[in-house]
């Protein structure tokens, strides 16, 4: 019990201190952008900065440079002023290629700049190309990778007044003892970086990561506190958005705080360098899109309003993104999945198996059921109907075509878990080596219940049949992408974990179990998405789930939208849940025990439903896009774009593998509807969340499509 309490303590740290952790990942381990003064000259008086020159390594791993004349000479400028030579040298022999330098500009190689030496590269100008400001590019190139020395040579000093055409040294003798140039060779050296103070970074983070777990610590001996009363549920879901609700405002509070310890850095030392206030972390410009460079220590606090929002959007983007990217994984391995040629197997006896049929007044749906297990029904093999709480003739119809009927009546809470406890019961009396459950408004394909049966037997472990929902109605665009969406969850992504060797969820029907694990496994625990906390109890006690796409079983979804949106209301609302309480745990003990299983299938619960997950994009979108208008900072709105543009390409391109280009084409037009459907029932999450299991309605039969192609044909 102790080691389970600090499993779900740590798994809440987890949760609260992701956001921190990502941002304790960015931090660098050196600077990326210097500055420093050529102060000294073959003409003029040695201890006077001239120029400045930065040097800033860029995204696309080189190093731009900025040489920029001082008031020292700018004061003294004439016509046709400016720098007309820069010389620089590296520490090795592999130079990099100079990019983005001004017409009239030519470079070269092992030449000198007067008294200073010969250096590797000398850039030089002609007479009417001089500047007051050079730019260019170093390309593959870092900091580390040149010479401590720079040299530059300026021409087109003015010292006096001219008159009569003679100079008159008299006035503007600022010389000194070298007497009057007109140009005049100028030195500097780039030092050492000063290490940072250890002291100044980590505490934000370090405040951040405990704050996080003390929220944590927080809520887990509240809960515990409220055990076993009424308001626990209602409690769970106040913890869930009290403990975000603090991490985002600790997420919005700590970035200023940080930016707030380079406050200073930006000031420049007077003959050596001054590290600016980015330069401890470029990697944070780059990821934030913001620079703190050249901040004085009042405007690095200004600015760091900018900094934190800047930060917060692009872990918004990354956090989207993450589920994004995990879904066109699944869906590239879906289309490249190849059926493997079955294996000559030695004969066996099939093990004994029992298909159990949990039905609640299903006298017009469970006759077709039956007739297609009977159809293909293995040797060694019997059905089970487990007649729950039924008003109406069910169980006659199920005893009449050949299946063994136990009828139950109970309270009638706990829905279809209590009904398959009931059956499992009753088959202690003769127990079977493995159970495959099918609903009773499901039709079974050929050879599914021996796949199922079969496999489950050979692995020692729970297995997932392929379960497809046909639209009731094809001719409506809404019906035909939710059965597409349901493809994608039920079919796309398990055959896409199948293909990686990762375990998949449970999703209804079409699953079978040895017997000994699933009599002894908890029927989901009371939760509304009783198959999810299914496969997530079965996986924690060592028996992960194996997809067969072969055994395919279909269902039909509801016709009438409101029947539907109740359908969908539970789906999703305990599928959510899961996401936010269970998914992070999942992970967390899985990097504990280095278990591949536990850190698949809890990125796989962490994946929300799909117009959710697009919801949350378009919110990200908005503030990436108020960023790029206020800050002009557009790399989230572009990193979204492109997740976006893969994640679209991957569903469509399942979408079409499996169901063909005409349906998928047909349910793109109604994607705005289908969001605009699902939005109350998200609302309702935060506010009103679904947790009673609740049977859905049957329209009946009758106009039947059962369209989807078979995945795997013959």
């Amino acid at each position: 019990m102790e080691y389970s309490r600090c499993i779900k303590t740590a798994g809440r740290f987890l949760g609260y201190g992701f956001v921190g952790a990502l941002m304790l990942a960015a931090l660098p381990a050196r600077a990326a952008s210097v500055s420093f003064f050529l102060d000294q000259s073959n003409a003029l008086p040695d201890g006077t900065d001239y120029l400045s020159v930065m040097l800033t390594e860029n995204e696309t791993g080189g190093v731009d440079f900025l040489v920029q004349t001082l008031d020292p000479l700018n004061d003294i400028a004439g016509r046709n002023f400016g720098i007309q030579k820069f010389g620089f040298s590296f520490l090795d022999e592999s130079w990099g290629e100079i990019s983005n330098l001004s017409g009239g500009w030519r470079i070269m190689s092992n030449k000198r700049m007067s008294e200073f030496g010969k250096f590797d590269i000398r850039l030089q100008g002609k007479g009417k190309s001089r500047t007051d400001s050079l730019s260019f590019t170093v390309n593959g190139a870092a900091l580390d990778d040149f010479d401590s020395l720079f040299s530059a040579h300026v021409a087109g000093f003015e010292w006096c007044d001219i008159v009569d055409g003679k100079r008159k040294h008299d006035k503007y003798n600022w010389c000194g003892d070298r007497g009057c140039a007109t140009s005049a060779f100028f030195a500097g050296s780039l030092t050492e970086l000063p290490p940072p103070d250890p002291s100044a970074v980590p505490i934000p983070a370090a405040v951040w990561l405990f704050g996080s777990g003390l929220i944590g610590l927080v809520a887990a001996t509240r809960r515990k506190q409220l055990q076993g009363t009424s308001l626990v549920a209602r409690h769970n879901t106040q913890s869930f958005l009290f403990g975000y609700a603090m991490l985002l405002a600790v997420t919005f509070v700590s970035p200023p705080v940080l930016a707030s310890s380079f406050a200073g850095l930006g000031e420049s030392s007077r003959g050596g360098f001054a590290v600016d206030a980015s330069t401890f972390s470029t990697d944070w410009s780059r990821v934030t899109g913001f620079d703190l460079a050249s901040r004085t220590s009042v405007e690095s606090l200004g600015a760091s309003a900018e900094f934190g929002i800047s930060t917060l959007v692009w872990l918004a983007a990354l956090l989207i993104s993450v589920p994004m990217l995990l879904v066109v994984l699944e869906a590239i391995m879906a289309v490249g999945f190849r059926k493997q040629k079955p294996m000559a197997a030695p004969v066996k006896e099939f093990p004994r198996t029992v298909v159990l049929i949990p039905a609640h007044n299903e006298v017009d749906v469970i006759g077709r059921c039956l007739a297609s297990l009977s159809v293909d029904l293995p040797p060694n093999c019997r059905m089970l109907c487990v007649a729950h709480n039924c008003t109406d003739a069910t169980a006659e119809v199920a005893r009449s075509l050949g299946a063994e009927v136990v009828e139950v009546q109970d309270a009638g809470h706990g829905g279809k878990p209590d009904a398959l406890k009931a059956g499992l019961q009753w088959l202690d009396a003769n127990p079977p080596e493995v159970v495959v459950i099918v609903d009773a408004d499901c039709v079974v394909s050929q050879g599914a219940v021996r796949m199922l049966a079969t496999r489950a037997w050979e692995l020692n472990r729970p297995v997932m049949g392929a379960y497809f929902f046909a639209p009731a109605d094809a001719e409506k665009g809404m019906a035909t992408l939710s059965s597409l969406a349901v493809l994608l969850k039920n079919f796309v992504r398990p055959l896409g974990l199948h293909s990686l060797g990762l375990p998949c969820l449970l999703n209804g029907s079409g699953s079978a179990y040895p017997f000994q694990v699933i009599r002894s496994a908890p029927q989901g625990k009371g939760a509304i998405a009783e198959d999810y906390q299914l496969a997530i109890d079965l996986l924690e006690r060592g028996y992960p789930t194996t997809f067969v796409p072969e055994a395919r079983v279909d269902g039909l979804l509801p016709k009438r939208e409101d029947t539907a949106l109740r359908q969908r209301r539970r789906w999703e609302h305990g599928h959510m849940f899961l996401a936010f309480r269970t998914a992070p745990r999942l992970m967390l003990e899985g990097l504990m025990r280095l278990d591949r299983n536990r850190i698949g299938l809890g990125l796989e619960v962490a994946v929300p439903p799909l117009a959710f997950l697009g919801m949350m994009w378009a919110i990200a979108v908005g503030l990436s896009l108020a960023l790029y208008v206020f800050y002009g900072h557009g790399g989230p709105f572009g990193f979204l774009a492109g997740t976006a543009a893969m994640f679209a390409a991957a569903v469509l391109m399942s979408w079409m593998r499996f169901a063909g280009v005409k349906s998928t084409l047909a349910a793109l037009a109604s994607i705005p509807g289908y969001l605009m459907w699902k939005l109350p029932m998200y609302r309702e999450f935060f506010t009103r969340r679904e947790t009673r299991w609740m049977k859905t309605a049957r329209d009946g039969v009758s106009g039947a499509q059962h369209g989807l192609r078979a995945p795997f044909p013959g």
